[in-house]
């Protein structure tokens, strides 16, 4: 399965992960010492006046069309909350963006938290495998409109917003996804509103499920090929690279400090790196909350 294009939008505003901290009313030391540990100073923040319709748009604006207009649109956001009838922004994009012009069957998929973009990958190959021209994946969460404390998983992770899409087609060559793999560990259903002794076992098991996906996608461990990660925290990747002994530097956290974690986002947010530097693959991999698991393999191929 080609990726024909891919874009992103990343707002320019952030805010501080210690203001997230203070308006679940933890302390400031509080703050200091998750920052400290997890690698995060702030995230990225959607302007409070921009519509989620809005922001796909920026993306969609960054889209270079295929050959043909996709005649499939996949909506992916890994907060599982459904909209009235006739508030997904997707449907106002689908009346009015170029892009969307040929669109014929949307899809909402949004029931495996931060990993749904991995099922949606794997609906797009085997719509693709039927009848579909292209499918284009429309990815992204935002928190802009919640409570700031939302934004804060005391002792795991600080929620930013990013969007993103990749318009996706059968041909040959370019830059190529394949080795889909998923599934769910039902031990860890609980998610983020789990019990504490939940939660630890889950983010001791960290390592073990990292492990399962790179496998289950043939990641070849001895190579030189980059992980784009789930951007949960610093500590957690600190921790893989020591238990298994991976190059720290082959874990791309680059966005984390500043961008936070972006929910589905995350290991897509650095395609645009892949493809512009010479990494013949790379492995792209969500550990999501709930037991969630889902990566795959992105390949370079010449035409």
């Amino acid at each position: 399965m080609r990726l024909a294009s891919f874009s992103k939008y990343v707002p320019e505003g952030r805010i501080p992960v210690s203001d997230c901290v203070a308006a679940t009313g933890a302390s400031q030391g509080e703050a200091k010492a998750f920052g400290r540990l997890f690698g995060f100073d702030s995230v990225a923040s959607t302007p409070a006046d921009m519509t989620l319709e809005a922001a796909f748009g920026q993306v969609l604006d960054r889209v270079a069309p295929g050959a043909v207009l996709p005649d499939t649109l996949i909506y992916v956001h890994g907060n599982p909350v459904q909209y009235a009838e006739g508030r997904s922004p997707v449907q106002a994009l689908v009346a009015s963006h170029p892009i969307l012009a040929g669109i014929e069957d949307v899809y909402e998929m949004d029931q495996q938290n931060c990993s749904t973009l991995f099922w949606a990958l794997q609906a797009a190959q085997r719509l693709l495998a039927d009848d579909a021209r292209a499918v284009l994946v429309l990815a992204g969460d935002s928190l802009h409109q919640m409570p700031l404390g939302e934004r804060y998983a005391p002792g795991v992770t600080a929620i930013g917003d990013a969007y993103c899409a990749l318009l996706l087609d059968g041909e040959a060559g370019g830059t190529q996804i394949d080795n889909i793999w998923l599934k769910t560990c039902s031990q860890h259903y609980a998610g983020r509103f789990g019990t504490a002794a939940q939660s630890a076992a889950f983010n001791a098991e960290h390592t073990a499920l990292v492990n399962a996906i790179l496998d289950g996608t043939g990641f070849d461990v001895a190579s030189d090929a980059p992980i784009l990660p789930h951007n949960v925290n610093r500590l957690s990747w600190t921790l893989y690279a020591k238990q298994t002994g991976i190059d720290r530097d082959r874990i791309w956290l680059d966005l984390l400090p500043d961008q936070g974690h972006c929910y589905t986002v995350d290991a897509v947010s650095m395609l645009d790196r892949v493809r512009g530097t010479r990494c013949p693959e790379a492995a792209l991999l969500s550990v999501g909350q709930g037991g969630f698991l889902g990566g795959c393999m992105v390949r370079r191929e010449a035409a």
